[in-house]
């Protein structure tokens, strides 16, 4: 699953900034890197760049698969999910707030009415406002049911979750999910060619046959692909977890995906964010980590490329610290605003809500009003720099001592 619903969304040949603010913000980077800079310098930098507001839908909390990774797993149905027409009130009621881009994260959008009420909505949307960028999240599964819905919709990208070959996805999704997803890929692939990312979650699985699993989504028309790392939770299945160890040599080893024979060229995203730190830090301390070559895209992400011999263009997207509520909000089923770091919990949405639509008459203006003055944002990022960014900044000095080449003297 893609970070927070933060798909792969500005397509393979990226929205980025202008190269001189990308700079700006890789200035800002490295000296907070080198403790010359506090988080706050960081973030009233980006503040500057051009950014838009990201707005997840979490629309129900149903799904028709039970995969074993699965981060959006609940006890129970919710009791107090919004009604279409409470949804209709809060998309409406959010059209003044210069939303960049909307996407639907969950649980599975065609499972309901819901679902496919607010794709018809993006869609009538996205005619109004061509500026607009709309996307979804989807097993894939019934999308066959939904292809006229989808088409009218005219999204900017959407996400299809697989993860790898057939044995390896029905593993993980149920013996069949391959079968009953591979020709509605097809035909997304066709109707949207590289918008259509096929999305993989890293894990123990298949972390040894990415090459097979790229492979399996060429030949089904695939052109763009994500890479997004498993994240253990309570609740999902623990033996999928990957030790720093194996993170470490999946970087390694990703070089090999170079020699892989495809039928085209593909683009494929790599994560590696600070909401799947083992990840992020293994990538800081491999080859692939090249701040100079970063820029950032109109999300507040930046992007590492490399060009690789088969045609295959590899893009890790790195954000070393937490979004704020300002470039990025969740509203789950329930009504309830969160921010990033909070969103890959459904469990505990009650307890870290920053603020819920309901309370404000569905404005989703107003509700916005009231997340941004909630003290749980403060303490997230205290906690964040007490816990996590020490060692961040480990691993970018770790990283640079290795590039030191040893100085050899040679005697005269």
């Amino acid at each position: 699953m893609s970070m927070n619903g933060v798909t792969s969304t500005w397509g393979p040949d990226g929205l980025y900034a202008e190269r001189s603010l990308s700079e700006e913000m890789i200035r800002a980077t490295r000296s907070w890197f080198e403790g010359d800079f506090t988080l706050r310098d960081v973030r009233e930098v980006a503040e500057t760049l051009p950014q838009r507001r990201h707005v997840s839908l979490v629309v129900n909390n149903e799904c028709n698969l039970n995969c074993t990774h699965c981060f959006l797993q609940l006890p129970a149905l919710a009791k107090n999910r919004l009604t279409c027409e409470e949804w209709m009130r809060v998309l409406e009621s959010s059209i003044p707030e210069d939303i960049g881009q909307y996407v639907i994260a969950g649980k599975e959008a065609f499972v309901g009415k819901t679902g496919p009420a607010v794709i018809e909505w993006l869609g009538d949307l996205r005619r109004q406002r061509p500026c607009v960028r709309t996307g979804l999240i989807t097993n894939g599964t019934l999308l066959h049911k939904h292809q006229d819905l989808v088409r009218n919709a005219a999204l900017s990208h959407m996400d299809i979750s697989m993860d790898g070959c057939e044995p390896d996805h029905d593993a993980i999704r149920g013996e069949g999910a391959f079968a009953r997803t591979k020709d509605n890929v097809r035909w997304a692939a066709d109707l949207l060619g590289d918008r259509l990312f096929v999305t993989l979650t890293l894990q123990k699985r298949n972390i040894n046959r990415i090459g097979e699993a790229l492979r399996a989504f060429a030949d089904l028309g695939v052109r763009s692909a994500g890479i997004s790392p498993f994240e253990k939770l309570p609740y999902n299945d623990h033996s999928l977890a990957l030790a720093p160890a194996e993170l470490a040599e999946f970087f390694e080893n990703l070089a090999e995906i170079g020699h892989f024979d495809l039928p085209h060229p593909m683009f494929i995203q790599a994560d590696a964010c600070v909401v799947e730190p083992l990840a992020m830090l293994a990538f800081m301390e491999s080859r692939w980590f090249d701040l100079d070559a970063m820029q950032m895209d109109g999300t507040g992400f930046l992007y590492c490329r490399h060009h690789l011999p088969n045609g295959i263009t590899l893009s890790f997207r790195f954000l070393p610290w937490p979004m704020t509520l300002e470039s990025s909000v969740r509203v789950s089923a329930d009504g309830e605003m969160l921010c990033v770091d909070d969103a890959r919990h459904p469990r505990t949405y009650h307890l870290n809500s920053l603020a819920n639509v309901r309370d404000f008459g569905f404005d989703f203006g107003a509700a916005f009003q009231a997340a941004k003055r909630h003290p749980r944002i403060g303490l997230l990022d205290r906690k964040y720099e007490a816990k996590m960014q020490p060692l961040i900044h480990a691993a970018y000095r770790r990283r640079i001592w290795s590039l030191r080449k040893p100085c050899i003297s040679v005697p005269a």
